[in-house]
């Protein structure tokens, strides 16, 4: 498969993860609105806030994962030996294990907002 293509892909399956995330955000919102004033519906608004709480439990984890690989590469960059263009991919990698933490820390404070 092209790389271009493969990336489109890519991008495309983020745009509708991005969109899908919007409208259960939104449908969170609107029964949990609705749960005032229709106890039948306290039961689903339960069931969104249990699914917030796993995936916040869920991000938690990966957080903490892409932490100890964070570490990792620092402990492997100190290591005295080790070639100039192992440290350079070292940096690079955990460039990205930081964006990812960040976009997870972002998923997780919007996770806790749900849940409040």
């Amino acid at each position: 498969m092209d790389v271009a293509i493969r990336d489109q892909l890519l991008n495309n399956l983020q745009l509708e993860l991005e969109n899908k995330k919007l409208l259960l955000h939104n449908k969170s919102k609107h029964v949990q609105k609705l749960s005032g004033e229709n106890k039948f519906l306290n039961g689903v608004n339960d069931d969104y806030k249990t699914h917030y709480r796993y995936i916040k439990k869920i991000k938690e984890e990966q957080y903490r994962s892409m932490a100890v690989l964070s570490d990792y590469l620092d402990n492997l960059k100190n290591q005295t030996g080790i070639a100039e263009e192992s440290i350079k991919k070292a940096n690079t990698q955990q460039k990205k294990l930081f964006r990812e933490m960040n976009k997870l820390k972002n998923d997780i404070d919007n996770l806790v907002v749900e849940e409040e």
